[in-house]
């Protein structure tokens, strides 16, 4: 894996978190966040709509392909219209929300745990490391069943497990990095033992 996008992602991860935490007592933080979503697929659905429409007028040898230009269609369509029902039917989509949100919170922790256990295993990481992904993956399950109604609950819920899990993979980082030193400055060990570079 490559550390330096693992970093960029966890910053960003970490900073989504962090502004959801802090906006969180907010009325209407749910449907705040969905109303984001929403222009986040409508915006550049927008964008790509009228770059393919722009580019019907240019010269037949600068056209992509015709199975590669239906894709296109198709995604910036369907992007436009989920887009646009997202923002203006917001309680519609809050269920899936919040099942998608904790849905993606509980495959990151399974799969960072899985990493730590299996792929990291020569790394020794202490059993702390564990709590951070375990606490996610709860904090996940939580969500995506809504198990918790109250809405500025569950946006806190999701700023927290976004923080940590973000945390839990920079410290992974860490750990991993101090590893794959040591073992440049060191004798080698048997290429089994070895975990993936970062």
């Amino acid at each position: 894996m490559k550390s330096k996008s693992f970093i960029v992602g966890s910053i960003i991860i970490f900073a989504i978190g962090l502004i959801v935490c802090l906006i969180h007592n907010n009325a209407g933080v749910i449907n705040s966040l969905l109303l984001i979503t929403g222009l986040l697929f409508l915006i550049p659905g927008v964008l790509n709509l009228l770059a393919l429409l722009d580019r019907r007028g240019k010269e037949a040898e600068k056209k992509p392909s015709g199975m590669t230009l239906m894709i296109s269609w198709v995604s910036t369509v369907a992007a436009i219209i989920l887009g646009a029902m997202i923002v203006i039917t917001p309680d519609s989509f809050r269920s899936e929300f919040l099942f998608i949100v904790g849905a993606l919170l509980a495959l990151f922790a399974i799969s960072l745990i899985y990493s730590m256990a299996v792929n990291l295993r020569a790394v020794k990481l202490p059993a702390w490391m564990y709590v951070m992904p375990g606490l996610v993956l709860v904090d996940g399950v939580v969500l995506a069943c809504n198990f918790i109604k109250h809405e500025n609950t569950q946006a806190l819920m999701m700023g927290i497990g976004l923080m940590v899990i973000s945390a839990a993979f920079f410290v992974t980082l860490i750990y991993v990095g101090a590893y794959n030193r040591s073992q440049k400055n060191g004798a080698p060990s048997p290429k089994s033992d070895l975990p993936e570079k970062v």
